[in-house]
């Protein structure tokens, strides 16, 4: 399902970044935990994805600090984006006229088709698959050969005939169907019966 392309890239992405001595990598294990929260709420909510920071918290269950690094590294390596949304506040003159209320985030999937293109490799052949086609292979080529000897035995035939053999036999059959039918009948000497 596409649906989970980008928790697949995520954690191919922060395994294979890990740099050697580090437990974890450049997203950790908040990131793909936030990161799994949102796809689910894509799902869940026609692609809206806008929880409040205590939301993600009390779900993820990792402190504020926490999760705001997360989502820094999640933006910072491109699998998230958002963008600050501010309410009025009904203030007439004096005071703030608007608030901010929780983001709109969106889920960068073309981040996690490009990773997952770094790592797709084609998939080896099975050994019976491999052995079946050189095996069909060899029968071809065995079928092929006595049929190329046949196809050049006829070529050569074809060739040692002279190519105007029928037209002599023809044109003496031609000749005695000519003579034959401009012979009178036995018996009809002026070529009326008796």
């Amino acid at each position: 399902c596409s649906c989970h392309d980008p928790i697949k890239a995520a954690q191919r992405y922060d395994e294979d970044s890990r740099k050697a001595g580090q437990r974890i990598g450049p997203l950790g294990p908040v990131g793909l935990q936030v990161l799994r929260l949102f796809v689910s709420l894509a799902l869940m909510d026609n692609g809206r994805v806008e929880p409040s920071l205590n939301y993600i918290m009390s779900k993820v269950r990792r402190s504020k600090c926490a999760v705001v690094e997360a989502l820094a590294r999640l933006r910072d390596h491109g699998f998230i984006d958002w963008r600050r949304r501010y309410v009025p506040t009904g203030n007439e003159g004096a005071g703030p006229q608007v608030k901010q209320t929780s983001n709109a985030y969106r889920i960068i999937v073309e981040t996690a088709q490009k990773v997952l293109s770094w790592f797709a490799e084609a998939a080896p052949l099975p050994e019976d698959f491999e052995q079946a086609q050189h095996e069909r292979e060899a029968q071809n080529s065995a079928w092929q050969a006595p049929n190329d000897l046949v196809n050049k035995r006829e070529s050569v035939e074809r060739a040692e005939i002279p190519p105007n053999i029928y037209s002599k036999r023809e044109d003496k059959a031609d000749g005695l169907l000519n003579r034959l039918l401009s012979r009178p009948i036995a018996g009809q000497a002026d070529g009326r019966r008796r």
